[in-house]
This record gives structure tokens, sequence and C-alpha cells, in this order.
């Protein structure tokens, strides 16, 4: 897999003494992300232990750098913001501005946002879980002939647009200046969406995610979410292999050994990236090239941390 364009550093001027962001992102697409480039086609799998998204959208599905922090965006407001009688989110826009501005992106990049949001607005997915695991006999009374516990295969799926409704009114007098043109946005955030980002949010430092390239903001999400689920002691060493098959994966991995190589040296600088920020995390790099070890790490950011600004605050 080819390596997605250098990431914008969005941040570069803020300030010393202002408060990082504070935003969300579903779990869901933290175990299985978002495209890192345009796939140049409407439908997009990713499957990894037990999980399979699949992204289908009209002309294009959501992808990179800008996609994911719009889906971030879109997450924040669904997860905090007053839903409608049917469960619905409307966030509206007097002009792309105030996209931009939660977004904390030059109106240069305007087209690029309003592109991946639109891709949103023309986007459904499916989630798929499925997982064995061992289960006590008594969910199941009618059962006889097994001892203490029996052993089952869960499976899980649905399919879920992000957007129910996007408007734009575009102004087309040629001497309006680009970035004022598109004005009165109203995004209307599909219940079931709303309700997947309700009980699956994950709060992450915005500030530090933007910062990432595609990968970087991926491994960076996965970090935090995966930390939350570690004890004090805890271990977890990841193979090479793995580590590339759900960041990176290769297509024909055991006949392409050069590129998951290659794949995983660029893993391996991403996470250094990261630690620049994320200075408290807990990941080594094996030095024979195995793979990463993960301890648990003091948790950078909380649902309703207030050492953080949320991106969705008003001025």
């Amino acid at each position: 897999m080819a390596k997605e364009s250098k990431n914008l550093t969005l941040f570069d001027n803020l300030g010393s003494n202002e408060k990082p962001s504070r935003a969300f992102l579903p779990s869901p697409f933290i175990s299985a992300s978002l495209p890192l480039r345009d796939i140049k086609g409407s439908l997009f799998t990713r499957k990894y232990n037990g999980i399979e998204m699949i992204l289908t959208g009209a002309p294009k599905v959501p992808y990179g750098v800008y996609g994911r922090l719009v889906l971030s965006l879109l997450t924040t407001h669904a997860v905090l913001d007053e839903k409608d009688e049917n469960g619905n989110v409307v966030i509206n826009y007097s002009k792309e501005k105030e996209f931009l501005d939660e977004l904390q992106a030059p109106k240069s990049r305007g087209k690029n946002f309003r592109e991946q949001l639109e891709y949103f607005s023309n986007s459904t997915f499916v989630y798929k879980v499925k997982v064995q695991k061992k289960v006590q006999r008594s969910l199941f009374e009618d059962l006889d002939n097994i001892k203490d516990s029996v052993e089952v295969s869960y499976e899980s799926t649905g399919n879920i647009a992000f957007i129910k409704k996007y408007e734009r009114l575009t102004l087309l007098d040629g001497d309006i200046e680009a970035d004022k043109k598109n004005r009165n946005m109203s995004v209307v955030l599909n219940a079931d969406f709303v309700k997947l980002c309700v009980e699956h949010a994950v709060p992450i430092n915005y500030t530090t995610y933007s910062k990432l390239s595609a990968t970087g903001k991926d491994l960076y999400a996965w970090f935090i979410y995966r930390n939350n689920s570690l004890n004090h002691g805890d271990v977890i060493k990841i193979p090479k292999e793995k580590f590339v098959e759900q960041f990176m994966p290769v297509k024909d991995a055991e006949n392409n050994k050069t590129q998951v190589n290659s794949n995983y040296q660029y893993l391996r600088e991403q996470i250094e990236e990261i630690k620049k920020y994320y200075k408290d995390l807990d990941v080594y790099v094996l030095k024979d090239g195995g793979g990463i070890v993960l301890r648990a790490s003091p948790p950078e950011i909380f649902a309703n941390d207030k050492r953080y600004v949320l991106i969705t605050a008003n001025d």
C-alpha cells in the first residue's frame, strides 16, 4: 500500500497559552478505519480480527486526513448536541467559515473539507462483528447436554447512513470571494449514526490528532482506545505482520514481504511522531523488528476533560 500524502499541520499557530481541543471518534472507526487515500471507487472494505467495515458511497467514500477530521467533528456533534424527537442531530452553519473554524482549518482548505462532507452525506457503512467466546450455561436453560459453559459464535451487523440530509447554499456571483460563496450549510446526522456515536465515543486530543498523518491518526486513536482497557502491569505484544495488517494492510502479504517491511518502517516512524505529543505513551518497538509492545499508559484525555476546549464550543 502506498503511503498517504503528507498531512498539513493545522495547529502551527496555536498559542502556548491556549488550551488544546477535545473531540470524539466512534470506536468502530478506530478498530477498522477509513481508507488512507482516495480509492477511486465507491466501495471500501477493511477486515481485521473478526471485524469488517464496508463503506459504500457515490461517487466516492470519505478518506484520508480530511475525512478523518470531518468524522471527528461529526462524532463530537453527535455525542454532545441536543437530539430531535427522532434522535437526529441538526448542525447549522451560516457560512462555510464556521464549519472550518470548528475544524480549526484554514479557509484555503475549504474545498477539501467540503468534498469530504459531501462524501459522508452520500455514504453508508456496514459494521460487522463476529467473535467466539464461552458463556455460562444458564443463558441456555433449554440445553441439557452441557456442563458449565458453552462456546458460541456471535455476529452483529447493520447498515447505517452517516447523514440524513445535507444542504448548502452557494452564491454564484463572480465578484464574491471564493471562501464566502458557500453559506447556510445544514447537516442532519442520521439517528442510527448518532446512537452509535453516543454509545461508542472515544475522546481524543484533537490538537494532537490534527497534526498527524492519516496513518498517524489511526495509530494515535487506537493507542488511546486500547489503553482504556489496560490495567497497570498489562503488556500486549503485537507481531509485525499483525500490526501491518491492521493499519497498512498489504495485498498478498505472504508474497510481498518487501512492502510489508516498508509499511512496518513507516508505522514505526508514525509511533515516534505520536510520542512527541503523547509523551506518556508506553509503547516500545522491538529492536529485532518483530513488532511492538504496548503497556498501560497514563490516560491522555477523559470524556469531560476540563483541560481541553471542545472543537464545537462557541467563542
